[in-house]
């Protein structure tokens, strides 16, 4: 199998964040409708519960139902501003291991003391934690953003900019501190500075409430393989249908089912 990277691993948290948004709209909505509409609670009550997604309490820390957990993106960002096991390839693994074995979307790799396996709600992904701690540790300097945000003149680079100059102007001296020497020599540690995690779940956490403001209409479109090997005019029927299990849509379906996927105005059907 495949082994992915720090990268992949918040592109594939970002789609969990998402599914979830989806799942909540949907099903409040459906049981709004359904309530409106007379149908018995009992029918529809425990097909518009969430769909549980075990791997957000992993990835981002509190509990599951059975175990509470500190989560993924804290243990990374531990070592990757303390460096407490600095040259260790394996370090962050074996914390993981300790911290979230009692976690049901968490699984340790046999065989690879670097590897381990998420359970995402579109299936089983394997990471390479290797290199987690040094791809968390690269964000871009904070201080660097803050000047590029109040330096250029494009309109545009500046309102990409502005959460991390703002962020820079208030980091500037922590970092300088970070970059001084320990007394005694050796290299100080990293307790200061933004990580790659820390920025992308800004960011994400800015898109998530925007689409959960009032007056928001969200518009879902999913989009399937036909294939694994992406080939045209190829339909592989068990990739199809395992999709469509993993992103939910037969949950949607089965909804359907008991209420009127069909709503059309009174006069409508009178006529």
């Amino acid at each position: 199998d495949v082994e992915h990277g720090l990268e992949q691993l918040l592109i594939n948290y970002c789609n969990e964040r998402l599914q979830a948004l989806f799942n909540a709209q949907l099903f409040a909505a459906e049981a709004r409708d359904y309530e409106a509409e007379g149908l018995p609670q009992a029918i529809f009550a425990t097909l518009c519960l969430t769909r549980d997604l075990p791997a957000l309490p992993l990835l981002e820390g509190g509990s599951d139902g059975r175990w509470r957990t500190p989560g993924v993106f804290a243990l990374v960002d531990d070592e990757a501003r303390c460096r407490f096991n600095a040259g260790s390839a394996t370090a962050l693994r074996s914390r993981m291991d300790a911290s979230l074995a009692g976690c049901a979307a968490y699984k340790a790799c046999k065989g690879d003391a670097g590897s381990f396996a998420v359970a995402h709600f579109a299936g089983d992904v394997i990471y390479d934690s290797k290199a987690f701690v040094e791809a968390n540790a690269n964000a871009a300097r904070a201080e660097i953003l803050a000047f590029l945000g109040a330096a250029t003149a494009s309109p545009f680079l500046r309102a990409v900019l502005g959460a991390g100059g703002e962020g820079g102007r208030q980091e500037a001296s922590a970092l300088q501190r970070q970059q001084e020497p320990r007394p005694g020599g050796g290299r100080c540690r990293q307790l200061f500075g933004r990580t790659v995690i820390q920025a992308f779940r800004a960011e994400l956490e800015t898109l998530i409430r925007t689409l959960e403001a009032e007056g928001t209409q969200c518009h879902y479109v999913r989009c399937l393989k036909p294939n694994p090997s992406l080939q045209p005019m190829v339909f592989d029927a068990e990739t199809m249908l395992r999709q469509c299990r993993y992103s939910g849509l037969l949950e949607t379906v089965h909804i359907r089912q008991y209420g009127f996927p069909h709503r059309q105005p009174t006069a409508a059907f009178v006529e």
